[in-house]
């Protein structure tokens, strides 16, 4: 299984998305902050400019993404992407209950996801930091 790091310093999810109304989800924003997926998209070493405000994998025109992420022929998104997605950025999960379904989730894909730092806030409800 790889490993994928999240740094949540850098993680734009539900938390973020929480703090501030005017940030929308994306693999990679304009500050650096990426989803669950721009995380495995950097690690799979796409380029940065593939990526930036791009909300979804489909969305890039990248045809490497690990397998079951993209549907490569009709190039859609996955019905798993579309679960990372709607947990990535959902507001009304825990941290940790976000962390814990992500990390459950990513295995399907061959993936152990393993979260760094603090949020930006250095608020953190529940997992050790690493």
């Amino acid at each position: 299984m790889s490993k994928l790091l999240i740094d949540r310093s850098k993680w734009l999810c539900g938390h973020e998305l929480n703090r501030s109304k005017d940030k929308d989800s994306m693999l990679l924003n304009h500050n650096g902050e990426m989803c669950c997926l721009g995380f495995l998209g950097k690690q799979c070493e796409f380029q940065e400019e593939s990526l930036l405000a791009c909300y979804t994998p489909d969305g890039t025109g990248i045809d490497r993404w690990p397998e079951g992420v993209i549907n490569l022929e009709a190039f859609k998104d996955t019905p798993w992407t579309a679960v990372a997605v709607r947990v990535n950025d959902s507001r009304s999960l825990s941290d940790s209950d976000r962390e814990s379904i992500l990390i459950d989730h990513f295995k399907a894909i061959g993936y152990s996801i393993i979260f760094t730092g603090n949020y930006q806030d250095n608020k953190y409800n529940g997992l050790v930091t690493i």
